[in-house]
């Protein structure tokens, strides 16, 4: 069993002792609002983390509507209300914060408050709650991401906030909160004042280095003399901008070293900004990528230094703390996805851990201002709802299909004292998630999980295993789930079924048998390939085995250009293929979340793909497909055309079931509750939940 010598060591950042180096970054959850906001970090809190940085926490009252990025205006009065009653403006916010610190230190961890302004602020807040909340910058002009014009705020204006933040720094002392986090990073309103990218200014908050840091450290100042120099202050700061004309790592160190000597006790490195074309969060970044840049700040200050960014494995974290190049490490969505992943990693449970497959949707969540969710743990942002508590009375589930759907609502209904059959015709668990896994190399340490998961519990498995109405007779349950996957969608494009043509489902369905396509040598080779599918459990091994000429050949065009078709095009790319991307409507990646699309156009491109939107198939041929693109038409040459066209909904045996008198509950591909791994994953685990 793997030891973690260096991850659980306490360590002092000032007065505040932590009992081991794992912090929970930022990962806001105020759209939840209230009670669920308690719950949500009450359960990371239990699960073991030393630290937990609440954010962001405004400064001011944002009034009934808060401006979202510059992108959303339509958040309801509820949500308002939450964002509001998790802010530090105000002594009437004391008896809701009290509550949330004392639940933070009863189940077992310290807690800070992040004091923020991102883009947007209202003057007037105090005399006025109903007054416009303006985009504010330290210039003016086109400033932050997706925003229009900003307005400058004046040396007054700037008082005035350096004075909010310090009775911000107040309230959350008096809140009962253990530290505060100044946030000046990833392009807000604090860090384009650091920055010579947005602070254009010439009086005495600008130009110079000295000049452009003057206001951050006016907060320090001001936070101290309102809660004394005892109280703990971190500083996040991106230590590089990654934009052009912005500040690099050599730039941010001297900023660094004047915090340490104004008082800081820790410093979070963050990097880069929303807008930097640099990703950063996304599956394609290398776990740790930006840990040297907390390497290179701990060569300058002597206080504890905080890394981050994709850094979901603790066997990663303890050798980072080991090496000396952090002193402690933020695993913000990896706790997200798995609350408890500190005590599992302390007690080596490492194949209990629900690791983060790094998909973003919760970050895309968080953007738009709406609740908590996470791709791989249903419950995120409704954990004061979904408590798995034992049913009332216990009965017969049978569960068919074995994916990420089925899986799910096996395990919920299990935990609740069901009896629970889970049928696949498959000679492994999976479903669809066995394909993803060789798109996606995220993907099979989730699949690795919840398998684990159905086989701890008391759940019958039964594989090769095809299921229908007699079956169901037979077997005599109480409740049925189908969760059996989607079907291929109906098209009449001429030349569709040609045996260059290769559909996601083909693929799917060679993983129970070879496909009957093409003469003698293709279907001893479909054999062959439906063997290695089947039986080879090794989705990198696969991946690889994709540079060579089966199934997919040389040239291929690709129907279909939401996630699916983006992710195979990515793939086939990076193995030497030569990639045509076509999309029907005006937009390629229509499905992809606003986290993650741009990385993934921006691949594309950069591989050489050629992308066409408002393409339709006229007609697919031996040597490859015809198309109008606009109002032209185009013949794109081809060996295989791949088909990856989303799957229609399977309610065959679910409506058949129902007519027999069976109690139903369809989920995943095979109903209107599919999606990607998100939604199977909600739909799977209402489904255990609710029987």
């Amino acid at each position: 069993m793997t030891k973690l010598k260096s991850l659980f060591q306490p360590i002092a950042m000032g007065e505040l002792e932590l009992k081991n180096r794992i912090v929970m970054t930022c990962a806001n959850a105020s759209g939840g609002g209230g009670k669920h906001v308690i719950s949500y970090y009450a359960e990371r809190a239990r699960g073991g983390a030393g630290l937990l940085i609440v954010g962001g926490m405004y400064t001011f009252d944002t009034g009934p509507v808060k401006t979202v990025y510059g992108g959303r205006k339509d958040v309801t009065e509820e949500e308002a209300s939450a964002i509001r009653e998790f802010a530090l403006y105000g002594e009437e916010l004391l008896p809701g914060l009290r509550e949330f610190t004392k639940t933070m230190h009863d189940n077992g961890a310290k807690v800070a408050a992040q004091l923020l302004m991102t883009y947007e602020w209202k003057r007037d807040w105090k005399t006025n709650r109903e007054g416009p909340t303006e985009l504010v910058s330290p210039s003016g002009g086109p400033s932050g991401a997706r925003l229009g014009d900003t307005r400058a705020v004046t040396v007054d204006e700037i008082h005035q906030i350096v004075e909010e933040y310090g009775d911000a720094a107040m309230i959350a002392q008096q809140a009962g909160f253990d530290a505060i986090e100044i946030h000046a990073g990833i392009g807000y309103f604090l860090n384009q004042f650091l920055s010579p990218h947005t602070n254009r200014r010439t009086d005495e908050y600008g130009g110079s280095l000295e000049n452009r840091m003057r206001m951050l450290l006016e907060i320090v100042d001001s936070c101290q003399k309102k809660t004394g120099k005892d109280f703990p202050i971190i500083a996040r700061i991106s230590a590089e901008d990654f934009i052009e004309g912005g500040n690099t790592l050599e730039d941010t160190k001297p900023i660094i070293m004047a915090l340490e000597r104004a008082g800081i006790v820790a410093i979070d490195v963050e990097t880069g900004w929303h807008e930097s074309p640099v990703p950063m969060v996304q599956q394609w970044v290398k776990p740790g990528a930006f840990v040297y840049l907390a390497e290179e700040v701990k060569k300058v200050v002597n206080i504890p230094v905080l890394t981050a960014y994709r850094i979901w494995d603790p066997i990663l974290a303890d050798r980072i703390i080991a090496e000396g190049r952090a002193d402690l490490v933020g695993m913000a969505r990896a706790l997200v996805a798995d609350p408890e992943l500190p005590d599992k990693a302390r007690e080596g449970g490492f194949d209990d851990i629900n690791y983060c497959i790094a998909c973003c949707r919760c970050l895309d969540t968080a953007i738009a201002g709406e609740c908590p969710s996470c791709a791989v743990n249903a419950r995120v942002g409704r954990e004061a709802v979904y408590i798995i508590e034992p049913a009332a009375e216990s009965k017969n589930v049978l569960i068919i299909g074995g994916g990420p759907a089925g899986m799910e609502a096996a395990r919920v209904a299990a935990l609740r004292g069901h009896k629970v059959t889970l049928c696949d015709r498959g000679r492994r668990l999976g479903g669809s998630l066995l394909l993803a896994g060789i798109m996606n190399p995220e993907l099979p340490k989730f699949l690795k999980y919840q398998t684990r998961q159905v086989r701890k519990l008391p759940i019958e498995v039964r594989l090769n295993t095809e299921v229908d109405a007699s079956f169901v007779e037979r077997m005599k349950p109480d409740v049925v789930i189908v969760a059996a996957g989607g079907i291929p969608p109906t098209s009449e494009i001429p030349g569709i079924h040609r045996e260059n043509v290769l559909s996601s489902h083909d693929m799917l369905m060679a993983m129970i048998r070879a496909p009957r396509k093409g003469g003698a040598l293709q279907r001893f080779t479909w054999r062959l390939g439906s063997l290695a599918l089947r039986y080879l459990d090794q989705p990198a091994i696969i991946r690889w085995a994709l540079r060579f000429r089966f199934p997919f050949k040389k040239r291929v065009v690709i129907i279909g250009g939401g996630f699916a078709g983006c992710e195979l095009a990515d793939v086939l790319a990076e193995r030497g293929k030569e990639l045509t991307l076509l999309e029907e409507s005006k937009r390629l990646g229509f499905d992809i979340g606003i986290t993650t699309r741009w990385v993934v156009l921006m691949r594309l491109w950069k591989s050489g793909v050629r992308m066409e939107r408002s393409a339709k198939v006229v007609e697919i041929t031996e040597k490859g497909l015809k198309a109008m693109v606009g109002d032209s038409e185009a013949f794109f040459e081809a060996d295989t055309v791949a088909l990856t066209l989303p799957l229609e909904t399977n309610d065959k045996l679910a409506g058949e079931l129902e007519e027999r008198g069976w109690t139903v509950h369809s989920v995943g591909d095979c109903a209107a509750t599919g999606g990607r791994i998100m939604e199977a994953m909600a739909a799977g685990f209402r489904a255990g939940y609710e029987i």
